[in-house]
């Protein structure tokens, strides 16, 4: 009989290793979109992170690509500027979305002319069904908003789930 040594790892230590020898498909297509990518263990202050512009979205992003979490969840912040209104868009998946700062509007629907309108402000937590289509705004005048999203997009590109 024989030693067999075994060496175990955390999941986050598995997940790592393995982002770092596969490219991701969310990861090709969030260096694509030319919006910064921030990689690491904690956000110093999510207010003051920078910041690019995402043409196909209309506003100011940056992906956060948190150690232990590559290839699971997609977390991203994005900054509505005062009184704008985002177009519209649809996802495949949910969708959180916590208020980093600012107030605004969202307007989801299903069907042309089934659209509910709610409100947000500063620290409140809401829901983007998938398969909704939904518009974002900042009803105030003179600040722009700061939200923070997050879902589960890389696992189903990895999956190769049609988004």
């Amino acid at each position: 009989m024989t030693d067999a040594k075994t060496t175990h790892f955390t999941p986050a230590e598995v997940a790592q290793r393995f982002v770092r020898l596969r490219p991701w498909p969310h990861r090709r297509w969030m260096e694509s979109t030319g919006v910064p990518v921030h990689r690491g263990f904690h956000v110093d202050d999510l207010r003051t992170l920078e910041l690019g512009w995402w043409e196909e979205r209309g506003c100011k992003a940056a992906f956060l690509e948190m150690a232990g979490s590559e290839g699971v969840t997609e977390v991203r912040v994005t900054e509505i500027a005062p009184g704008q209104t985002l177009p519209p868009a649809v996802l495949a998946l949910d969708e959180i979305v916590y208020v980093v700062q600012g107030r605004g509007l969202t307007t989801v629907w299903r069907e042309p002319g089934a659209d509910k309108t709610f409100e947000w402000q500063q620290y409140s937590l809401f829901l983007l069904p998938g398969g909704y289509t939904h518009q974002l705004t900042n009803a105030q005048g003179n600040e722009p908003v700061r939200l923070l999203h997050t879902n589960f997009r890389p696992l189903a590109m990895a999956a190769g789930i049609g988004l």
